[in-house]
């Protein structure tokens, strides 16, 4: 059995230094449905998903090899979202959960369908993380699920009785038509969980 890659400690956030594969760098620009993965992240930081499931052997594998943040609850197991290996870009992208390397949005699907060009697909979940970073902006946080958090506390909804719409909560809406439209399958609309590919 082969031993594994040696650890390079990397500093990658002001959480303090993670450990990092030698042979685990982010994969290179390609022009197929992958490098539209690696561009985006919508799945990998919480965007989507709260959580994303691991099988019996990846709950009992460690960091480095797996995100921090598991969790058992019941019949349910995984790491929470946004994962603590992403960085910008996948700090793990070769030994990655299975669920991860399973995960396809409808936008990529449609690219590697051919569909739509990789071009459009980039447009596409460029317009995406534009809505996303809205809600961030106009919420004045880091996360989507500490927007939801903030605006559930505020008890702010999509109504402010005067007919008019909260600036935050319209964006939120438009954040999630989008993610209707590009991302997510009916049947992931109303899951937490990350589904494996359709």
């Amino acid at each position: 059995m082969p031993s594994p890659p040696p650890l390079r400690l990397q500093k990658v956030s002001a959480w303090g230094t993670l450990p990092r594969m030698i042979n685990d760098p982010p994969p290179p620009p390609a022009d197929d449905g992958e490098s539209l993965c690696v561009g985006c992240g919508l799945c990998c930081d919480g965007s989507v998903f709260d959580y994303a499931p691991l099988t019996p052997e990846e709950m009992v594998t460690t960091p480095p090899l797996m995100p921090e943040g598991k969790f058992l609850d019941g019949e349910s197991r995984g790491f929470c979202l946004p994962c603590t290996r992403w960085q910008g870009c996948c700090t793990m992208f070769n030994h990655r959960p299975r669920v991860c390397g399973s995960y396809e949005c409808m936008t990529l699907v449609a690219v590697d369908k051919g569909e739509l060009s990789l071009d459009q697909g980039r447009t596409r979940m460029a317009e995406v993380r534009a809505a996303r970073d809205a809600v961030l902006a106009a919420t004045g946080c880091a996360t989507l699920a500490e927007a939801a958090r903030s605006l559930r506390k505020k008890g702010v909804s999509d109504d402010d009785g005067a007919g008019q719409v909260p600036l935050e909560c319209f964006e939120l809406l438009v954040f999630h038509r989008l993610l209707d439209l590009y991302v997510r399958y009916p049947d992931q609309r109303k899951t937490r969980g990350m589904t494996a590919a359709q």
